[in-house]
């Protein structure tokens, strides 16, 4: 009984504006000052802009997982250590050096990971794998190079073998509506701002970054767990720590 509360709990859905209110309390008790909150309705997914001091939430309902993910992920992710480098002497920092956003993807999703383990939940990577798969069968890694069309079928078909293979219990009709749209929105962004999508080789390549950044983490703080408090110092790459930095 405590099982299916608790999964009931996490199924209920949280209005974008109460998310909203919870995210600025959040910034206000930890000292954002001058951050906002936005809701956007032509958003797929939250982002953060640093430099805008704001955080974006799509115009949707949000469960509470959800919840907790954009709580490790964009605020202990991303708006922490923007925050950590403003208050630096160093301003570069607030704002990032060079070569830095395989350090802020990869450590973004190292502290969502952590969390849910933490809590008992098992991490689950192929989100991350497929979207450098997408980016790798687009930019022609290994094999020639794949128009959105191609791409987005097999992985139309990849997703319904996964799901076949791992949720005996869904219908086949849901498990092909599910597998469409994940490989529609999948492909969506390894193509955005591609002009012709006949065209095979042009592709937005930041996917690749996220799980190269997340295993650069994962053994960077296996050879010295201080890593992780001098990252904190702002928005810096590793390769900036063989540095003395002023904080």
């Amino acid at each position: 009984m405590q099982a299916r509360r608790k999964q009931s709990q996490n199924e209920r859905k949280i209005a974008a504006r109460i998310a909203k209110r919870f995210f600025e309390a959040v910034l206000s008790d930890c000292g954002y000052d001058g951050w906002q909150v936005v809701i956007d309705p032509s958003a797929t997914s939250p982002r953060v802009t640093q430099g805008a001091r704001q955080i974006f939430l799509p115009e949707q309902s949000f469960t509470l997982e959800e919840i907790k993910h954009l709580l490790a992920h964009e605020l202990a992710g991303h708006a922490a250590r923007s925050l950590a480098g403003e208050h630096s002497s160093l301003g570069l920092l607030g704002i990032h050096t060079s070569n830095y956003l395989l350090t802020e993807k990869g450590l973004a999703l190292y502290y969502e990971h952590q969390g849910k383990q933490q809590n008992g939940h098992k991490v689950v990577g192929e989100g991350i794998q497929w979207m450098t798969f997408a980016v790798g069968l687009a930019s022609g890694v290994i094999t020639p190079p794949q128009t959105f069309l191609s791409v987005a079928t097999f992985f139309e078909l990849l997703t319904l073998l996964h799901s076949h293979l791992n949720y005996l219990d869904v219908e086949r009709q849901k498990a092909q509506t599910y597998a469409r749209t994940y490989a529609l929105s999948l492909c969506l962004r390894t193509y955005r701002g591609v002009p012709d999508l006949e065209q095979a080789g042009v592709c937005y390549l930041q996917d690749a970054v996220y799980l190269r950044g997340l295993r650069l983490i994962e053994q960077a703080v296996a050879e010295d767990q201080t890593v992780l408090e001098r990252l904190a110092v702002g928005m810096c790459s590793l390769h900036i720590l063989y540095y003395s930095l002023p904080v």
